[in-house]
């Protein structure tokens, strides 16, 4: 994750964090990039991974404040994500465990 203000424009400013592909579909969701869009006035960008890169990257480009608070909910619903699957995985390996007792 990075932040950074844009050349070209003094007053804007720039976040960027990178998601597995596994994860991206998830992090999208159906409207959620969308709503946080609409709710921080921002621009929000998705870029497909490049070669020997198999991380998507989202830029939030704005007015610092605003970018600030798409940049906190972003990583909030990331951490949330990565909760569930280790909570899965958790759930799994106490499955297996039992299985083989």
């Amino acid at each position: 994750m990075s932040h950074k203000h844009n050349k070209q424009d003094k007053n804007s400013y720039e976040f960027k964090m990178s998601i597995k592909k596994e994860l991206i579909s998830t992090f999208i969701g159906k409207d959620q990039l969308l709503n946080i869009k609409t709710k921080y006035k921002v621009d929000i960008t998705i870029l497909k991974p490049r070669e020997n890169n198999n991380d998507w990257t989202i830029y939030v480009i704005g007015k610092k404040n605003r970018v600030k608070s798409a940049e906190i909910e972003l990583i909030d619903r990331y951490n949330k994500i990565c909760k569930i699957i280790i909570n899965i995985i958790k759930s799994n390996n106490s499955k297996q465990e039992v299985e083989n007792d």
